[in-house]
């Protein structure tokens, strides 16, 4: 998977959630009001739709929403976790230019999924796949204590997500599955705005 664009959005079970979604253009997969519904995102290489498809869902259905945009052909992420249309959290990391540029807001729960997938000690039969193979022991150590206190904003100089692992255990964290989305977004083409199809 090379581009990955989708939004997480509570629902709270509301009777009218598609209904609602559909006016912002979301088709739904099912006709069940999930918890928590998935919503494949395709943005034909936008990273800003699913932002503010999460943003306004987030606005408009007054709950929770993230969005999220990864590259991984390029090591490019963005997320922003919204809650009643106000962004709580931003990350965003580039490979090419060094790194993380931005992690605004305050730690979320679900960062403990995303950039920690076990020990830094190899015990589990795999090394994290968010962290360098090379590293000191005094950067494992800090490492190990981020991953146990569930906070990785001490150690953000030395997690780099590298392919879509850490968006697939965001879902597990939400309890969505990242291959059977619930909705489905289509970026409008120009041609489609022009003749309203």
């Amino acid at each position: 998977m090379g581009t990955w664009t989708a939004v997480i959005v509570a629902t709270q079970g509301r009777a009218d959630f598609w209904r609602a979604a559909r006016a912002e253009g979301v088709e739904p997969d099912t006709s069940a009001v999930p918890p928590l519904a998935l919503i494949d995102v395709d943005a034909r290489s936008d990273f800003e739709s699913p932002i503010l498809l999460a943003q306004t869902l987030s606005t408009v259905l007054s709950t929770a929403a993230i969005g999220f945009a990864a590259q991984t052909g390029s090591d490019a992420y963005e997320i922003r976790a919204f809650d009643h249309g106000e962004c709580m959290r931003h990350l965003a990391y580039s490979r090419d230019d060094d790194g993380w540029l931005a992690a605004d807001g305050r730690t979320q729960p679900w960062e403990r999924a995303f950039f920690f997938d076990g020990p830094a000690d190899g015990a589990n039969g795999a090394w994290p796949d968010t962290l360098d193979e090379e590293i000191s022991d005094a950067d494992v150590a800090r490492y190990e204590a981020a991953r146990l206190a569930g906070d990785p904003s001490q150690v953000m100089d030395l997690v780099h997500p590298r392919s879509t692992a850490p968006l697939r255990r965001l879902c597990a964290f939400y309890g969505v599955d990242p291959d059977a989305p619930a909705g489905r977004w289509q970026k409008q083409s120009f041609f489609g705005k022009l003749f309203g199809r």
